[in-house]
């Protein structure tokens, strides 16, 4: 959730490492491909066009994309995405914070009893 900062080069990371990034959150649309985005011939795109929509390696998706099928969600951008509302339908086991306070206090108790780990944003962003 985030391309920009700290979304953009966390993708980049994880991609180096051979993880594959399935989906991208941005304020302005969400895309999607299970077979990978290139997170480089994205943020080109996106220095090109100002948005990820429309991006050519994946498809615009309305699914929300922090309670899909990805190992590790990052919300990178905003506060407070995930709340007591949706905590229940994370299905990822590891959660990696990277803006500052995406989980609330009471999302995180939710994550906690179903034996998520989260990692926090003093770790992932401490920059």
């Amino acid at each position: 959730q985030g391309f920009g900062n700290v979304g953009l080069h966390t993708a980049r990371y994880f991609h180096r490492a051979g993880a594959k990034i399935i989906g991208v959150i941005e304020w302005d649309g969400s895309i999607y491909n299970p077979s990978g985005i290139d997170p480089k011939a994205l943020e080109d795109w996106k220095l090109e066009h100002g948005t990820i929509t429309g991006f050519p390696g994946a498809t615009a998706t309305d699914e929300d994309l922090l309670e899909g099928e990805g190992d590790i969600p990052l919300p990178c951008a905003k506060e407070k995405v995930i709340t007591i509302d949706n905590a229940h339908k994370i299905k990822a086991r590891v959660i990696a914070e990277g803006a500052n306070g995406p989980i609330t206090p009471a999302a995180d108790e939710i994550l906690i009893a179903n034996k998520q780990l989260v990692i926090p944003d003093i770790y992932c962003n401490s920059g």
